[in-house]
């Protein structure tokens, strides 16, 4: 009765298939229990960047690989399941799954997290819980650009292809990595897009559901 999309381009989708618009948007979210508070840049002779999520054939690991080959004064840390061949770039390393209670403490010391995606005909359908995790977290964000994620440009770094990835690179490198938001633009996106408010979005729809069905049996 109720067809649910949890990124536009799902919903434009959805509504296409079923030819009218029946779909409703309720994006993901993350929970704001566990937020920690923003780093300050810090100029170093080495940093660690980070990236937390399944490595599967949908990371960039080849642009990880090439950046690695320009600079020599950062390394990579891959936190999750691996589903993809590993690198042999010592300065790359794979620390497969991590419980989420214990995330923190595995990347409290990095100075950055990405999210290195290849664009294709399956992420630009993704609206990630990733990015939304990374925020609480409190720590410089990077990220391949495509529309869905638009919303988040606030408080990610975008890149669009190798060039500018590496240049962005080099410019947060020399800056000590800045996170791009402050505290109060963090608390006002976190405040809108929790849990709770993606349950109150389709608790409303279900009961808009029910009281238009109850008017057209009266």
């Amino acid at each position: 009765n109720i067809l649910i999309a949890s990124s536009a381009l799902l919903q434009k989708k959805l509504n296409k298939i079923a030819g009218f618009d029946k779909s409703i948007l309720v994006r993901n979210g993350t929970n704001v229990s566990h937020v920690h508070a923003i780093k300050a840049p810090v100029v170093k002779t080495r940093y660690h960047i980070g990236y937390i999520g399944t490595i599967s054939d949908w990371l960039d690991i080849h642009l990880l690989e090439y950046s690695l080959e320009v600079m020599q004064n950062i390394e990579y840390h891959l936190i999750g399941p691996v589903h993809y061949k590993e690198s042999l770039n010592s300065n790359l390393t794979f620390h497969g799954s991590c419980p989420h209670e214990k995330l923190w403490k595995a990347i409290m010391d990095y100075d950055c997290l990405i999210m290195p995606f290849c664009v294709n005909d399956i992420t630009i359908y993704v609206d990630p819980v990733k990015l939304y995790e990374y925020i609480t977290f409190g720590k410089c964000i990077i990220s391949i650009y495509y529309p869905e994620i638009e919303r988040f440009k606030d408080f990610v770094y975008f890149y669009r292809n190798a060039r500018e990835y590496i240049q962005l690179l080099l410019k947060l490198i020399d800056t000590g990595f800045p996170p791009k938001y402050t505290e109060d633009q963090r608390t006002s996106f976190l405040c809108n897009n929790t849990w709770d408010n993606r349950f109150r979005q389709l608790q409303e729809a279900m009961e808009n559901f029910k009281s238009n069905n109850i008017m057209s049996q009266v």
